[in-house]
């Protein structure tokens, strides 16, 4: 027997609506929000790492985020904006915007590699 299109939509809708209720009445514990902290060095070491790069992580998506809304907003086609020949063919340009994500990847890097060599040499003094 074959079921009508308006009651396996309305099925459909319904197990949509009971499954967004059941997820929606849950809150998270505070446990469950970040990585826990830990009890041993290792542990703190990581979840130090863990949060400077959140932390830088949030701060260029910021960056990115203002600036490419501030663009958005600035040079829109309503307002006579014209794309400019000079500006996106620029090689200055293009070293900056290739520079610069390889400066935060290699001081990121840093303390990273910091932290490692710091697990690696837990207790292994003579």
């Amino acid at each position: 027997m074959k079921s009508s299109r308006t009651t396996r939509t309305a099925t459909g809708l319904l197990g949509l609506l009971a499954s967004t209720v059941a997820m929606a009445s849950v809150e998270p514990q505070r446990w469950q929000l970040n990585m826990p902290e830990g009890v041993s060095q290792t542990s703190h070491n990581a979840y130090y790492g863990h949060m400077l790069m959140l932390w830088i992580c949030v701060v260029i998506g910021c960056i990115v985020f203002g600036a490419m809304g501030y663009a958005m907003f600035a040079f829109r086609k309503s307002k006579g904006a014209v794309a400019d020949k000079n500006f996106t063919h620029s090689t200055l340009l293009e070293v900056i915007w290739t520079g610069v994500p390889i400066l935060i990847l290699i001081g990121s890097a840093i303390p990273a590699t910091q932290l490692v060599m710091d697990e690696y040499d837990a207790g292994h003094n003579p």
